[in-house]
């Protein structure tokens, strides 16, 4: 029985009614709700253009879209990384490059995307994996002298940085999610940000079939898709961004705890964090990480590895040496987090982390 799950964030009453309200006001979808909480997120992002989408794998298949990415392209993305960044990819018959991390932290390495970049590389796709700042802003200076763009998919790193200067604010084009898992959560929901205009008005057509409205059904020119997001999902999304500075206090706090409850304990170490690099989870490093999960899921704890490495996919390119990201598809333990997670719960999942290495994970 699950006694303490691997997230928790609340949709209450406020939430519930926003989303009433909506429906009553008949605005269903991608209407005037929507654009306010673009709105708002440009004042948090501090970015002149956004686009909501129906949630995060869709922001990227957007803007790799709107990056002209087709059959014959290559499009490099990290080794350490949800599926959905590749498979964004892949459905628009690009040639899915898989490079390896960094050696102490898991976003892409720069010296790996150089080692395979060729002339048909299109796209490189940094990830501010768990709000950790990849290497967006060098990538792109090196990039650009290619013409080949770079869109960070962010979508676990929401106000992940310092003012000016946040994930995604280096990047042709930024990808977000804002599903439930997400620090600010519409059940389903994401969104791109640009400072490119030219690439924010292509977008604003491809997300409505390539057309410039709806009710002008003629010249035809680029082929879109179906991209818009409900106002009821937005008017959730601007309650909880009502709420996000005391989402982010909460994340700090959970990630605190843990630090110190897990001091000392046998076996497990945190990966290195700078002090703006938002935790959206807490990740552990664990050299006996299974017995470590099994020892938890014993307690009704849900704890999760991180999956896979992609270059084990078998419709991927694994092009180079995956040394440094197969330490961490070994060793990363997520814990239990979210910006409503109890701390009693962060200091019950310390005390049987702390019991179970002194005990070598004994069950």
């Amino acid at each position: 029985m699950i006694e303490i799950d691997i997230w928790e964030n609340k949709l209450e009453e406020a939430e519930a009614h926003a989303a009433y309200q909506a429906v009553m006001d008949r605005c269903v979808s991608d209407g005037r709700i929507v654009k306010a909480m673009e709105e708002k997120i440009g004042e948090l992002r501090e970015v002149p253009y956004v686009i909501a989408t129906p949630n995060g794998t869709s922001a990227l298949l957007l803007a790799l879209m709107a990056a002209g990415v087709g059959p014959g392209d290559e499009v490099i993305v990290p080794d350490i990384t949800f599926i959905a960044t590749a498979n964004a990819a892949k459905i628009l018959g690009a040639t899915v490059v898989v490079a390896d991390t960094m050696e102490h932290v898991p976003v892409i390495s720069e010296e790996s995307v150089m080692r395979l970049l060729t002339e048909k590389t299109k796209v490189v796709l940094p990830v501010h994996i768990n709000g950790h700042i990849a290497c967006t802003k060098q990538l792109r200076e090196n990039m650009h002298q290619r013409e080949i763009l770079v869109i960070d998919d962010a979508c676990q790193a929401f106000l992940s940085g310092r003012k000016g200067d946040y994930a995604g604010s280096h990047a042709d084009i930024a990808c977000y999610s804002m599903g439930i898992s997400k620090t600010a959560a519409s059940g389903q929901g994401g969104f791109v940000t640009t400072s490119n205009e030219k690439l924010y008005r292509l977008m604003k057509k491809l997300k409505t079939q390539g057309l410039d409205s709806l009710f002008v059904r003629e010249n035809y020119t680029v082929a879109g898709f179906n991209f818009k997001m409900s106002d009821i999902l937005a008017a959730i999304g601007l309650v909880q961004l009502e709420k996000i500075d005391k989402k982010i206090n909460h994340l700090w706090e959970v990630y605190h705890q843990y630090q110190e409850g897990l001091k000392g304990a046998e076996g497990i170490s945190f990966i290195p964090r700078k002090e703006y690099e938002l935790p959206w989870m807490t990740y552990i490093l664990c050299e006996n990480r299974d017995a470590a999960k099994l020892y938890l899921e014993k307690r009704g704890v849900v704890a999760r590895d991180i999956g896979e490495c992609l270059h084990r996919a078998a419709y991927l390119e694994a092009r180079d040496e995956y040394v440094h990201s197969e330490k961490f598809e070994r060793q990363i333990l997520a814990l239990p987090s979210g910006p409503d997670q109890p701390l009693e719960h962060v200091q019950k999942v310390c005390q049987y982390l702390r019991e179970g290495s002194q005990n070598l994970w004994n069950a």
